[in-house]
């Protein structure tokens, strides 16, 4: 099969494609998330720094209450808003790539909307397998 071959199923569009990605994509990506955030550094810092402190007050509650045993299970579940937070950076890079300047209330705007479709779902049943292995884990 070549590398532009659509593979469709009954019921789909014909003009959706399945492509290989090769190295070369995957630099490319990097660089345009790069230049991403040397054009609005405050989002990119703001989100590291969402997850940066979020993390240290995992552990410091952890210490607190001396519940080390459920560090790595508390961090594998922080990380669950991951996708949130890529839908805010997605939007800084749509709006950029639109040629429009983005902002705080449309980036959150954004993450808003995304709460309402499929993606809630998803952290949903994520969040409640989450739990489900910390009652297993024995907490």
């Amino acid at each position: 099969m070549s590398q532009d071959t659509p593979v469709t199923t009954p019921g789909q569009r014909r003009d959706l494609a399945i492509r290989r990605i090769g190295f070369a994509d995957i630099v490319d990506a990097l660089l345009a998330g790069l230049r991403d955030f040397q054009a609005y550094p405050a989002y990119g810092l703001f989100f590291g720094g969402l997850y940066a402190l979020g993390g240290l007050a995992i552990l410091a509650c952890a210490f607190w209450w001396d519940l080390l045993y459920l560090v790595y299970p508390l961090a594998a579940g922080f990380a669950l808003i991951g996708p949130f937070v890529a839908v805010g950076l997605y939007e800084v890079s749509r709006l950029r790539e639109r040629g429009e300047r983005p902002s705080w209330s449309t980036v959150f705007k954004a993450i808003y909307a995304q709460g309402a479709k499929e993606i809630s779902w998803m952290a949903f049943v994520t969040v409640f397998l989450f739990i489900i292995w910390i009652i297993r884990s024995g907490f």
